[in-house]
């Protein structure tokens, strides 16, 4: 299949493309995996390496490693497709699916990185030199406790809803 050429993006692969471009952007993700899923996504075929890097004008080691994570992350499946020996892959299209693998992926390890990071905080607060910003901050800090056990008690509860 070497040699092929593939068709330019058109006006819906862009736009949708974009969308994904945009929500990994607000997910933090960088572009080139809101590039590669929207592809993936949009795509009626399983998409393979030399068809992203053509079609996204994107460079083999981007791609490869964009593709890599896109399947780490469980956001593209591999698919097996006769008769040939690239990798393809399909976009995972079930949206609890996908939530449910970005906040265990994303969110759990954040918040348990945070969670020792608050206690450091709290440290730091008892040495500030005024008493007024002293208690500003540690109940500041104390809020932020909050939120975070809020949120570690709802995400489990989120993971279930979800499957």
């Amino acid at each position: 299949m070497e040699g092929v050429e593939f068709l330019p993006l058109d006006e819906c692969e862009r736009g949708v493309i974009e969308m994904f471009v945009s929500a990994a952007d607000v997910l933090g993700f960088p572009r080139s995996l809101g590039e590669l899923y929207g592809l993936a996504y949009i795509s009626p075929q399983p998409i393979h390496l030399a068809e992203v890097c053509e079609r996204l004008k994107m460079s083999k080691g981007s791609a490869s490693q964009g593709l890599r994570t896109l399947r780490d992350l469980g956001a593209l499946k591999p698919v097996y497709v006769a008769g040939d020996r690239r990798d393809f892959f399909q976009p995972e299209i079930k949206m609890r699916v996908l939530v449910g693998r970005l906040l265990a992926e994303r969110l759990r390890p954040h918040l348990e990185r945070s969670s020792g990071a608050l206690g450091q905080l709290k440290n730091e607060a008892d040495a500030t030199v005024t008493p007024q910003v002293k208690k500003f901050r540690q109940e500041r800090i104390e809020m932020l406790g909050a939120w975070q056990k809020r949120i570690s008690t709802f995400l489990p509860l989120l993971q279930r809803i979800l499957r």
